[in-house]
């Protein structure tokens, strides 16, 4: 009703409000009755009165307290600048790099990416934000690398996998790293990969071009090697025709023919080892008994009156295919006596190593240069005018399909060692 005034409001009991407004005030005025009171007593320079000292001590602790204050708060503005500063070059380092980047957390999801992974993967990087691995790089071995880093913290580094994405298969250089938290826990994983799509495909160019390289090499030295035995086999035939040739000779021409086929079988054979190589029937092959026999072959074969000698100081026996192990320590012994003098020895020593076993082959020839070591095992490198250098890299093919390598020691004038080492088995 018009008159009437409004009936007042009550504050809460529990208000802070006029507590606060109280305080502040009583404040204000003990600083200003504090300031007066230093301003008089330094025009007078006096010493203060007793009673004023715990104002001005209180005073300059207020006074040093706001200082403080004013210096943390402008610490903590340059740390923020700093951080901000931090996390813009992170994101630039990030956004610079040609290789992709994916963090993921420790479900597997992806937590971020950068501007490289969307390029390679096809996408937009913060599509890929939230989803999981196999929707995101699907490859069974990378979903297996990075349970495995999560779980071990041990990194997975320098692998290859094959995307199928919609634009076609692209082939990736992976390398897998833990992701820690603040407190050092592991929080996940980074996947560091680039695109090796176009590297590989020059790369099965190149082992094509290889390929056909050998391919004519390996055709130019069958028609080389036929070629000769034809020739040698027509003259020995010529002479079959006359009808007055001596029966001896008529043996001889025999016997020639015979070797010359015998060279051309062995031609032929060389290249379809070293074209379709068999894999290996393996059972227990005694390896001094190997190389007894494989002496005796050499030694009658052996023209210049080189020794072949076997030492076998126990019994070794290895897991493999006796006659592609007979024909590569065979390779070996053959060249070691065409390297050898006449009258000088080839030994053959089988040795014990531990989890391997060696079959040494020893000879005081010519030696090999550095550049003929370095070669030695590459298909058609060879230094002898009627061989086709298939000899060594189909001994290297052999051994390598028995888990076995080869070594090789040698100095030009001094001779050579040629160990062919093989995983042994207890006897």
């Amino acid at each position: 009703m018009r008159g009437e005034k409004p009936a007042p409001r009550h504050r809460p009991v529990n208000d802070p409000t006029p507590l606060l407004a109280a305080s502040g005030l009583l404040l204000l005025l003990f600083l200003l009755v504090a300031r007066g009171l230093r301003r008089e007593s330094k025009r007078h320079e006096a010493p203060p009165p007793a009673e004023q000292i715990p104002f001005l001590a209180l005073e300059g602790a207020l006074r040093d307290a706001s200082r403080d204050r004013a210096a943390l708060a402008r610490e903590r503005d340059r740390a923020e600048a700093r951080r901000r500063e931090v996390e813009r070059l992170q994101a630039q380092i990030l956004g610079s790099l040609g290789s992709g980047v994916v963090a993921l957390d420790r479900a597997g999801r992806v937590r971020t990416a950068n501007a490289a992974a969307g390029r390679i993967l096809g996408r937009h990087p913060l599509t890929l934000v939230g989803e999981p691995l196999e929707a995101s790089l699907p490859a069974p071995a990378l979903s297996e690398w990075v349970a495995r880093v999560v779980a071990t913290g041990e990194a997975v580094e320098r692998q290859e996998v094959v995307l199928p994405l919609e634009r076609g298969e692209r082939w990736l250089g992976v390398s897998v790293s833990p992701l820690e938290d603040a407190a050092g826990r592991r929080s996940g994983a980074v996947i560091l990969f680039s695109d090796l799509t176009e590297v590989r495909r020059l790369r099965e160019q190149v082992e094509a071009r290889m390929r056909l390289d050998s391919m004519g090499e390996m055709l130019a030295a069958i028609v080389h090697e036929c070629r000769n035995a034809m020739g040698a086999v027509g003259g020995y035939a010529r002479l079959l025709e006359r009808p007055e040739l001596p029966e001896g000779e008529r043996r001889l021409a025999v016997e020639g023919i015979l070797e010359e086929i015998g060279s051309m079988e062995a031609v032929l054979g060389d290249c379809l080892d070293y074209v379709r190589p068999r894999p290996p029937r393996r059972r227990a092959v005694r390896l001094g008994e190997l190389a007894r026999e494989v002496a005796r072959a050499a030694a009658a074969g052996s023209g210049d009156g080189v020794s072949v000698t076997v030492q076998a100081p126990e019994e070794v026996v290895v897991q493999g295919d006796p006659d592609q192990l007979r024909r590569a320590l065979a390779n070996v012994v053959r060249n070691a006596v065409e390297a050898s003098p006449a009258g000088s020895p080839v030994e053959l020593r089988v040795e014990p190593r531990g989890a391997e076993a060696a079959v040494a082959v020893v000879d005081r020839g010519c030696g090999m240069a550095e550049e003929v070591r370095e070669h030695l095992c590459d298909p058609f490198f060879t230094t002898r005018a009627d061989g086709t250098g298939l000899g060594m890299s189909i001994v290297a093919r052999i051994l390598d399909a028995h888990g076995g390598r080869l070594e090789v020691e040698s100095r030009e004038g001094e001779g050579s060692t040629v160990r062919l080492l093989l995983p042994r088995e207890a006897a």
